[in-house]
């Protein structure tokens, strides 16, 4: 397990941190955040998430499972590692990170140790890095997802949706979000 720095940290010293599975790691402006893995469930969301994604994005897009997001690259830095994110598919396929402008939708399936985190700081953080899309899946019953969609720099915050979830720009996504937690 990394051991918590005396001091806030620079994109830099982030880069340089040993790898260490044993957490899920961010930066918070400056600050190391450690939160427990992910359990089967919230995995199985995520992983399901992506698949439904993958195969209805158009040419020229991708999407990938937690993958390191620099949401403030300057000092004190921000790092985030969203659950699933959409991006352009015409950046360096093995790029250690990627800055919010290449990200088009984040989506994170709240834990009970990141609602806090990821319904009300994400939200802001997200929507001043310019992020267009931001979406929530709560793990409830029955499982919702709120979308956030970027307005003059600030996230507008749709109602929450059962059932089927619809995106209709910049193109068109359905998410049967019953099927997310389907057993297979």
């Amino acid at each position: 397990m990394i051991s918590a720095p005396d001091h806030l940290l620079t994109l830099e010293e982030w880069v340089a941190l040993p790898e260490d599975n044993s957490r899920n790691y961010e930066l918070q402006e400056g600050v190391l955040i450690a939160n427990p893995k992910s359990h089967t469930f919230h995995q199985r969301v995520a992983m399901r998430l992506a698949n439904v994604l993958y195969h209805q994005l158009p040419p020229g897009w991708d999407v990938v499972p937690s993958v390191e997001v620099v949401t403030e690259p300057e000092f004190p830095a921000s790092v985030r590692v969203p659950d699933v994110i959409v991006h352009r598919d015409d950046i360096d396929a093995n790029a250690p990170h990627l800055l919010a402008d290449q990200v088009l939708v984040a989506a994170e399936v709240v834990l009970a140790s990141t609602r806090l985190t990821d319904t009300v700081i994400k939200p802001v953080e997200y929507a001043k890095a310019g992020i267009p899309f931001y979406w929530v899946i709560d793990l409830g019953d029955p499982l919702s997802l709120v979308a956030y969609y970027l307005e003059g720099g600030r996230y507008r915050e749709a109602a929450a949706t059962t059932g089927m979830f619809e995106m209709r720009e910049p193109f068109s996504l359905r998410v049967d979000l019953t099927a997310l937690t389907r057993r297979a």
